[in-house]
């Protein structure tokens, strides 16, 4: 006699039970994050108050920022956003977009602090100079070692040019960060006015003096001969700014010659200027 076939019952009974399972790490990641979000949800909502739309951004960046920040950071982070969301919606949104990007170049949270510090007093004075400063600050910081107070006075002399020239002002923030590598920031007033003088009314000069900095510098290997190179660039730069242009990018061939005429720090072509010809013309050693 055929066995008859197995009922439901039975087949039910035939089954493995299955082994319980541990979660994934990333899962357990996930369930981290699901906790750890609602400060970040709390923070969210109040900037929602200020703009929709930097808030819907917001949310977006905010689970791959918290890879870089801890918790505890996002309010710093935040009230930066929201004053720069409060004078432009869409300065506000690219604010938090590029959260990510930004805060991955800072991995102390020591340089994390004084930055989101500065930043926070920078964004209620001029948004556009203090995004710019949101933006290249972390690489600044990541290579050059500056105190807080040298921190502040570099951007302060980038809202300084910003008075004068906005154009120039956002270009002395996206440089700046590589020209400190090589020159130190007690250097940056004299190289300011250098770059200043170069313009003659015509702010183009300046912006390729300033373009063209780090790449002439690194062909100057002491802060004795780059101090010599912005004094004579400044003096030139007076009677002819052209030519003075052309002698700072040409710097590396030009300046070694003129180390007799330039000494101890003090530009002795000063002592020796043209006073309308040639002829009164006064070498500058016996």
């Amino acid at each position: 006699m055929s066995p008859s076939p197995p009922s439901n019952r039975s087949n039910l009974c035939w089954r493995r039970p299955s082994t319980p399972t541990r979660p994934r790490a990333s899962s357990r990641r996930s369930l981290g994050s699901i906790h750890l979000s609602k400060n970040a949800v709390n923070i969210g909502l109040i900037l929602s108050d200020f703009s929709t739309k930097a808030a819907t951004e917001y949310f977006r960046a905010v689970p791959s920022v918290l890879q870089s920040i801890g918790p505890d950071e996002l309010a710093g982070w935040v009230g930066m956003g929201i004053q720069i969301a409060q004078q432009s919606s869409a300065a506000g949104i690219r604010f938090f977009k590029q959260g990510a990007a930004v805060f991955s170049k800072l991995p102390s949270k020591p340089l994390r602090d004084k930055f989101l510090k500065l930043g926070l007093s920078l964004a209620p004075r001029d948004y556009n100079l203090a995004m710019e400063y949101y933006q290249q600050a972390p690489a600044l910081l990541a290579n050059v070692s500056l105190t807080e107070a040298g921190l502040a006075e570099w951007a302060e002399h980038g809202f300084a040019l910003g008075k004068q020239d906005y154009t120039l002002a956002v270009e002395y923030f996206r440089t700046t960060p590589s020209l400190l590598i090589l020159l130190p920031i007690e250097l940056l007033p004299k190289w300011i006015a250098a770059g200043q003088k170069l313009s003659s009314g015509k702010v183009l000069a300046t912006l390729q003096f300033v373009r063209t900095s780090p790449e002439v510098f690194t062909k100057i290997s002491s802060n004795a001969d780059r101090v010599r190179l912005l004094d004579l660039t400044a003096e030139v730069a007076e009677r002819n700014p052209a030519l003075a242009a052309k002698l700072f990018t040409e710097a590396a061939a030009i300046l070694p010659p003129f180390r007799p005429f330039i000494s101890k720090g003090s530009c002795s072509i000063k002592r020796s200027r043209w006073r309308g010809s040639m002829g009164s013309w006064r070498r500058p050693f016996s």
